[in-house]
């Protein structure tokens, strides 16, 4: 009787100590998910961006940036921004998007920033 006793006490000594290891590989699991899933959609975003006409593009922020409704949901205080800037050597465009939020209450998360360029197009025949 006193085996069993002490096998109890010693598998839920064990469960107790796993537990915070359990919450902690979850929470770090969805802290990669919701990442990875803000660098696809700041691609997704740059892409759309890039693929604008240079005079549709003009240098300053962008407003009005969003993120699908089912992709917006996954994050807390999600905040998306775009920004173009004039380069001139080679001349050039710098679109810059960047998709932030918070893991949880206060606690912001590392940024997502990706980066693209748009040049003019040449006119035929130059």
């Amino acid at each position: 009787m006193i085996e069993v006793v002490v096998s109890m006490v010693l598998l839920g000594i064990v469960f107790a100590g796993s537990v915070p290891a359990v919450v902690w590989v979850v929470r770090t699991q969805r802290a990669l998910e919701r990442r990875q899933s803000a660098i696809l959609a700041a691609s997704n975003l740059l892409d759309l961006l890039t693929v604008r006409p240079w005079t549709d593009l003009p240098p300053g922020d962008l407003p009005d940036l969003t993120l699908p409704a089912e992709v917006a949901l996954d994050f807390p205080a999600l905040r998306v921004q775009g920004t173009v800037v004039e380069e001139s050597a080679p001349t050039a465009r710098r679109v810059t998007v960047t998709i932030s939020w918070e893991e949880a209450v206060g606690k912001p998360n590392r940024p997502v920033t990706l980066s693209g360029w748009v040049f003019p197009r040449r006119m035929e025949g130059s």
